[in-house]
């Protein structure tokens, strides 16, 4: 026993403890701490040095080789996962675009666009934060407006041929239904239960149809689940809601997607690719992610200015795909075209994952003589 405990005590005493702290990889680059990670040595040596006291030398020296060998493959490995997830991605479209929303200034010249969707025959429905709700066509031709009055941040479909849009209105912390396309308020709504920090609040919304959801979610009561981001939440709320009858007691969220960021301020999920695209305003970043809530890149946006709503128009062809970034800095939604939606960054991740696996597993064979 005391044999063994002066092993233990010659181990913790060699200049095997290693602290790190990584940051710098960007402004959305989530820290990685590795404090006080000691060595662990092979257990099976240790014992072998124990019952031959004569080759305790031999053994420890093998067994801190090999330790040190796994410690540094672990700390790589850790270093690798780090950047993959946190460092901000090449933007995966055109870098300068084309402002679709500037004619919105004749109707209200304060238009502040705060969310967008995209309808198949209509074209594009923006709202404003002041009230104000809008049609506007692919060419940037505003084809109707109205102000209906209240905080709308954000704004979702069901489907590209829905007859009712939904509409985020942060004041309320609701989801406020109107119809199309003459754009009228139903009287229909819910109140949700979302995080709350004085000026900060519900800020994104976004529709996944429960053929697109996963089985964690249960069955939706009607059509799907609305997806809600709070600027004062990490997590991206899911509430499931039966639109047919409008709600005034406060609606729960029946689960979650955590996104390990503040400031979400819009969202889009598109069912072609079944992947979910996060904003977040302070950080000027896109986040792609999967439903079970696995960040599979973050995007640095073109512009940095106030980023707020976004939007996916994904034809037939791959090639014409383009996203639309709503600014509220002013009447402004941004197409950038040629959006690579595909993604090649995950398979960039599993060789590195693939890598980092081969080389532990080296490390765990016992050194040359």
């Amino acid at each position: 026993m005391q044999i063994a405990y002066r092993l233990w005590l010659a181990l913790a005493r060699r200049p095997c403890r290693v602290t790190r702290y990584l940051s710098g990889c960007g402004k959305n680059c989530i820290p990685l701490h590795l404090d006080t990670l000691l060595f662990l040595p092979d257990i099976r040596l240790i014992v072998r040095a124990i019952s031959n006291p004569s080759a305790i030398s031999d053994h420890l020296d093998r067994a801190l080789y090999r330790s040190s060998r796994l410690s540094f493959l672990l700390i790589s490995a850790c270093l690798f996962s780090n950047l993959a997830h946190s460092a901000s991605a090449e933007w995966p479209a055109e870098p300068q675009g084309e402002n679709l929303a500037q004619g919105l200034s004749v109707y209200n010249a304060g238009f502040e666009a705060s969310g967008i969707a995209y309808h198949d025959e209509l074209g594009f429905l923006i709202v404003g934060d002041d009230g104000d709700v809008a049609n506007v066509s692919e060419a940037g031709v505003v084809e109707k407006y109205k102000f209906l009055g209240g905080d709308f941040e954000g704004i979702a479909l069901k489907n590209g041929t829905a007859d009712f849009a939904y509409i985020a209105n942060e004041t309320l912390s609701a989801i406020v239904e109107i119809s199309l396309p003459n754009l009228s308020v139903t009287g229909r709504s819910w109140p949700l239960q979302l995080a709350k920090n004085g000026g900060l609040g519900f800020e994104g919304i976004t529709f996944v149809p429960q053929s697109e959801a996963p089985v964690t979610w249960g069955q939706a009561i009607y059509d799907g689940f609305f997806i809600a981001a709070s600027q004062a939440d990490t997590e991206l709320r899911i509430f499931n809601i039966d639109t047919r009858v409008g709600s005034v007691s406060p609606v729960a969220p029946s689960a979650s997607i955590e996104t390990n960021s503040l400031d979400l301020s819009g969202l889009h999920f598109s069912a072609t690719t079944r992947r979910l695209y996060a904003l977040h305003d302070s950080a000027n970043t896109l986040t792609k992610i999967n439903l079970s809530g696995e960040t599979l890149a973050v995007y640095a946006t073109p512009a940095s200015g106030a980023e707020e709503g976004v939007v996916l128009v994904e034809p037939p062809s791959t090639e014409d795909t383009y996203i639309v970034l709503a600014d509220d800095a002013g009447p402004i939604a941004i197409r950038y075209d040629h959006f690579q939606s595909t993604d090649t960054d995950e398979s960039s991740e599993s060789t590195v994952s693939a890598a980092v696996l081969w080389l532990m597993l080296r490390a765990s064979q016992p050194p040359m003589d």
